[in-house]
């Protein structure tokens, strides 16, 4: 397997020419969620059109949103044999097909470490289990990787590992210049574009309530947030275990699919393509 290049986990924003696609996720106004900038990744993207449309997002606790004729909308969701959402099930999208986040249908959620899905700058990136058997997910730096054992070796290497959280894939290529484990700090020196709003942040209306993000900053902390204030470093860089137990989980639309047959999965992609043309940087 080559050198794997995800696209990052920013959205390039929405407009006009995805006005259709927009309406397909259940939008009676796609206008209310054009965005020339872009810059949020796309959990956050999901969860700000769900509420400026009135779409019930997977995320949101809410039981239903009424829409018209329909008794409830998902984003993202599936109709038939039609996946809706603003990358495909199983993370990425377009003819020139590239992911975003994800990567389920490329490895199975069985057995103990997960098997490689790519390598990034010269690191393998595998699935988002340390060991599955065990209920455990890997601790993972602001890069998104940790070092420890993998299929391949019994030493502990530094890899990646893919997340269901923003970034998703790779925050940052590591390990840091000291040859360790790269902190949120760090990452965000990486990148001008973070804090380019003065450290104030954007207000993203969500149906959970209203977050404050930093656009197109791909380093989150330990509190889940990319904004450069009160940072809370990320649990790896403290101790010396490498993966914790996972809690309960909602099931999503894409963690299910990932599970269906070949056969199936290739079936929806010919019948969704038109679905997954939204431009995504």
């Amino acid at each position: 397997m080559g050198d794997l290049a995800p696209f990052d986990e920013a959205e390039a924003g929405f407009g006009e020419q995805q006005k259709g696609i927009i309406e397909s996720w259940g939008c009676s106004d796609a206008s209310v969620v054009y965005d020339s900038e872009g810059g949020k990744d796309l959990n956050i993207a999901e969860a700000s059109v769900a509420k400026a449309c009135s779409i019930q997002h997977q995320g949101s606790s809410k039981s239903h949103v009424a829409m018209g004729s329909c008794d409830f909308a998902l984003l993202p969701r599936i109709v038939g044999e039609t996946y809706y959402g603003i990358v495909g099930p199983c993370g990425g999208h377009t003819g020139d097909y590239h992911f975003h986040r994800g990567f389920g249908c490329l490895y199975q959620e069985s057995g103990s470490h997960s098997t490689k899905v790519g390598v990034v700058a010269g690191y393998n990136l595998y699935g988002k289990w340390e060991d599955y058997a065990n209920n455990q997910l890997p601790l993972l730096d602001a890069c998104g990787a940790h070092f420890g054992p993998t299929p391949e070796s019994s030493s502990n290497v530094y890899h990646y590992h893919v997340q269901d959280q923003a970034p998703f894939t790779v925050g940052c290529y590591g390990p840091s210049a000291s040859n360790g484990l790269v902190s949120v700090a760090e990452c965000r020196a990486l990148y001008p574009k973070c804090d380019n709003d003065g450290g104030a942040g954007t207000a993203i209306e969500t149906h959970a309530g209203t977050v404050t993000y930093d656009k197109f900053c791909p380093c989150w902390d330990g509190a889940g947030s990319n904004m450069g204030t009160n940072i809370v470093e990320l649990p790896a860089l403290s101790t010396s275990a490498i993966s914790y137990t996972a809690g309960p989980t909602t099931t999503t639309t894409w963690t299910a699919i990932s599970s269906a047959s070949t056969a199936r999965m290739s079936k929806l992609f010919s019948l969704t393509a038109a679905v997954f043309t939204l431009l995504v940087r």
